[in-house]
């Protein structure tokens, strides 16, 4: 007779069905056979240094140690890291001291036998409780994997905050060394426009030159000055968003120099798409976020089964407080208690779909973060190539439109060309400069571009296991998460 309601009630229970997963985790080899070949070393941490500027050392040192985009970044590092801690504290048994005085009339028409029947006592409890949760299927060790792999995510995300910022503040400075060499053309096409409205002057009061030859000559002096202008406002600007970046007020802009920042060398290292897996911090962090998913799921699916704990007592009880502290008074117990979820109107399945479509969610933004990291170094390094000759040819026509000028010179000096003649040889010249400055300016942010798509010295001394498994197969490898503090320190 007992069998029957038994199998009634398992038949009955809460099922999780047929409910898995979708997504499978891209595989980086077949995106691309080769990023980029040659024979130059990953980046270093510090990579910056190798720019030959003192004060862009400086400045990242102090964006690093004060901005407060990092101190966000490391505030949530600091949340996920209590969060695992909690959770991690689920998994051990829990003990609690409690002390309870209770004042009541007992019932006469009860069970309760005289004396005690229409008296008022005293009852009092003072006990240590203990509670223990057996986790058969797993399901606070999954949580607490769970809440790991989002601390380690964390202290990627962190690690790319950073990588972020300093890149950032790098094509910054670079903007601000472009800007002063700009700002040194418009000064000297000022000049140039200047002596031109000067001899346009004289040859218009000689009778030489319409009137309209020196008008024209006002405006192009004109429009020089209001380069000169719009530059030194964009000076200023600059060096407020440097300041920013760093984390100062815009007083600090006042006290930069202007940057000496060095290119060196343009070479590529030799990069397969699966070097990127572990060097880059936003791929790092979106695997430990599918480890963290997965946990996710393996804890809603372990709801499904019996849940078994462990009770235990021991101390005191007794009526009227006198007797509480007696050795009669003793108490102690052990309470094994077991539950089985029947009927909850689907909430556990809602919540295993829910839970599988996040673990679909964050390997689809993993698979995106590969794809996209991948096409990040290609673009980087193409356009490195592609500047390189572009560089060479630029100064070429540098070195040519300032030969022309010279010789422009020359000839006026000799007496065998016209003033006018010689200032507009000028005029390509500084327009070669402007455009030099422009390249230059585009190189260093291709070269800072690929140093960060190539995680700018990241490298992550912990990876999830099972690194390409598919999540078809319904097996949810746990990443290993050993010295996890050590490793963020």
């Amino acid at each position: 007779m007992v069998t029957l309601p038994l199998l009634l009630a398992l038949a009955g229970c809460a099922t999780p069905g047929d409910s898995a997963p979708h997504g499978h985790l891209a595989e980086a080899a077949p995106l691309a056979t080769r990023l980029s070949q040659g024979d130059a070393p990953w980046p270093q941490e510090r990579w910056w240094t190798a720019l030959g500027d003192a004060q862009l050392d400086r400045l990242i040192d102090t964006a690093l140690a004060e901005a407060p985009s990092l101190q966000v970044a490391e505030a949530r590092l600091r949340q996920a890291q209590a969060q695992a801690d909690a959770y991690g504290a689920n998994r051990q048994p829990s003990a609690e001291i409690g002390l309870d005085a209770t004042r009541q009339r007992y019932t006469e028409t009860g069970a309760i036998p005289p004396p005690l029947a229409g008296s008022t006592r005293t009852s009092g409890r003072l006990a240590v409780d203990f509670a223990y949760d057996l986790d058969f299927w797993n399901r606070n060790r999954s949580l607490f994997q769970s809440a790991l792999s989002r601390q380690q995510a964390a202290a990627a995300e962190a690690q790319g905050a950073r990588l972020i910022l300093a890149a950032a503040l790098a094509r910054a400075y670079g903007d601000l060394e472009r800007l002063s060499a700009l700002q040194d053309v418009a000064r000297d096409q000022l000049a140039q426009r200047q002596r031109l409205l000067e001899l346009q002057q004289r040859l218009l009061a000689a009778g030489l030159v319409a009137e309209s030859d020196t008008a024209l000559a006002e405006s192009q002096a004109a429009a020089a000055r209001q380069e000169v202008q719009a530059l030194a406002e964009q000076l200023t600007l600059q060096g407020h968003t440097l300041a920013a970046l760093a984390g100062q007020g815009p007083d600090f802009a006042a006290s930069l120099q202007r940057p000496a920042l060095q290119l060196g060398s343009t070479a590529l290292p030799s990069v397969l798409p699966a070097d990127l897996l572990g060097r880059r911090p936003d791929l790092v962090a979106a695997r430990w976020r599918v480890e963290a998913a997965r946990g996710g799921s393996t804890a809603a699916k372990a709801e499904f089964y019996p849940n078994v704990n462990l009770l235990a007592f021991i101390g005191y009880s007794s009526i009227g407080l006198g007797n509480l502290l007696k050795s009669a008074s003793g108490i102690a117990g052990l309470v094994p208690a077991i539950s089985l979820p029947l009927f909850d109107g689907g909430r556990r399945r809602a919540n295993l779909e829910g839970a599988h479509a996040d673990e679909d969610l964050a390997l689809a933004q993993y698979n995106q973060t590969l794809v996209e990291a991948v096409r990040d170094v290609a673009d980087q390094a193409a356009s490195l190539q592609s500047l390189a000759g572009q560089a060479r040819e630029s100064n070429l026509a540098l070195s040519q439109a300032g030969r022309a000028r010279n010789l422009a010179r020359q000839r006026f000096a000799a007496g065998l060309a016209s003033e006018g003649a010689a200032l507009t040889a000028e005029t390509p010249w500084l327009e070669r400069r402007r455009a030099e400055a422009d390249l230059r300016q585009r190189q260093l942010a291709a070269r800072i571009g690929l140093i960060k798509a190539l995680g700018g010295g990241y490298g992550a001394a912990l990876l999830p296991a099972a690194a390409t498994q598919n999540t078809n197969d319904n097996t949810h490898a746990q990443p290993q998460q050993t010295a996890l503090r050590s490793n963020e320190q």
